[in-house]
C-alpha cells in the first residue's frame, strides 16, 4: 500500500506506480478544504482528478475535504475521514 500526501508531483508518481503495478493500493492522504483549494486552475483540477481516479480511497481531515475530495468523482465509502489534533 503507498500512502501519498497531498495531490501534487508525489502523488502523481504514486498514481503511475499504481497503474505499473495493479496489485499496489494507493490512499491520498488530503489536509486540505474547499476554502484551501479554491482558485485552482483547470489544469490542476484536471490533474488531480486523474490521480484520484487511479486511487484505491483518500484520508481527510473533515467534512470539507471530503466534500472537495467527493467533487472529484470518488465515492464517498472510499473517502475515509481522519481527525488530526
Amino acid at each position: 500500500m503507498v500512502i501519498s500526501g497531498e495531490l501534487g508531483a508525489r502523488s502523481i508518481q504514486a498514481a503511475a506506480w499504481r497503474a505499473l503495478h495493479p496489485k499496489t493500493s494507493l490512499l491520498i492522504w488530503g489536509t486540505l478544504s474547499e476554502h484551501s483549494e479554491r482558485g485552482w486552475g483547470r489544469l490542476r483540477q484536471l490533474t488531480r482528478r486523474a490521480i484520484l481516479r487511479r486511487a484505491d480511497g483518500a484520508l481527510v481531515n473533515g467534512e470539507s475535504g471530503a466534500r472537495y475530495i467527493h467533487s472529484f468523482g470518488m465515492p464517498d465509502q472510499r473517502i475515509f475521514r481522519v481527525n488530526q489534533p
